[in-house]
């Protein structure tokens, strides 16, 4: 028989949208008999003590900055000293790191970065960490201690697709190129590739001639799938590049290695 997977915990208003996209992507990881869900972290002693259940893993959806009160935040990391924490914030919560310092920095991470980081800390509590692997991120972490935790190297695929890089910003669009790697990577004004297989467009600022220009892409490359890159992420921005007809969209604080599998994706 498999061993059981790792238990998880998530906290949060049930009717967040937020809470919701985080349990879904959670959950398709965890036996749901090793799944919990609670509104709120206060009275989270009796809510543990009443079947005797702690978990190995934390989620926490916070929608506004002082949904959780210190006090119960301090609880939390009493209660469950061995248990890995991620505070997923949304978009009211941004200034909280500056403006609070009622969650632990080493703990939060935007929606954008959610992924990558379950994705450590999974490994963590599941016991795949290979030998000689990063250790798990400490409560107390730096700056610099959080950003070389979320930002080690990945190793990508061989197989990388003639990408098209298209943004009004030079500088920026050269660096994709050169992180993309593709012999078939180029930019508008370079060589012509004939038949791309992925596009990467920078759709900053979101505006009617970024829309504009994005239609243009689309018509002359029907078919092909586009990552749009933003830099501050929206659940609307989100919905309408989307229904401009972006396949993929790619945080650009994120990891560049997310935008060379997101390009990938298809292929893979």
């Amino acid at each position: 028989m498999a061993p059981p997977t790792p238990s998880v915990l998530f906290v949060g208003d049930p009717d967040s949208e937020l809470l919701r996209k985080l349990a879904g992507a959670v959950g398709r990881n965890v036996d749901p008999a090793n799944q919990r869900a609670c509104r709120h972290l206060g009275g989270l002693r009796d809510f543990l003590a009443s079947d005797g259940w702690f978990p190995d893993l934390v989620v926490i959806s916070q929608d506004w900055p002082d949904q959780y009160p210190a006090e119960d935040v301090h609880e939390l990391i009493a209660l469950c000293p061995l248990a890995r924490i991620i505070c997923c914030f949304g978009p009211w919560c941004d200034s909280d790191g500056r403006t609070r310092s009622i969650w632990p920095l080493a703990v939060r991470v935007s929606p954008e970065m959610f992924a990558a980081r379950f994705e450590r800390e999974w490994e963590q509590v599941g016991g795949a960490n290979p030998a000689g692997g990063p250790p798990a991120l400490p409560l107390t972490a730096s700056r610099t201690e959080i950003f070389e935790f979320d930002f080690q190297p990945e190793v990508v695929g061989a197989e990388r697709p003639a990408t098209l890089v298209i943004s009004p910003d030079r500088a920026w669009r050269e660096m994709i190129e050169r992180a993309l790697g593709s012999p078939g990577a180029k930019s508008v004004g370079g060589a012509t590739v004939s038949r791309p297989q992925a596009i990467v467009f920078d759709a900053d600022p979101w505006d009617d001639v970024r829309r504009r220009a994005l239609a243009e892409v689309r018509r002359a490359h029907p078919g092909v799938r586009i990552v749009a890159c933003v830099g501050f992420p929206r659940p609307d921005l989100d919905a309408d590049l989307r229904h401009s007809g972006v396949a993929n969209i790619w945080y650009k604080l994120g990891h560049l290695a997310d935008l060379q599998k997101r390009c990938q994706e298809p292929f893979l």
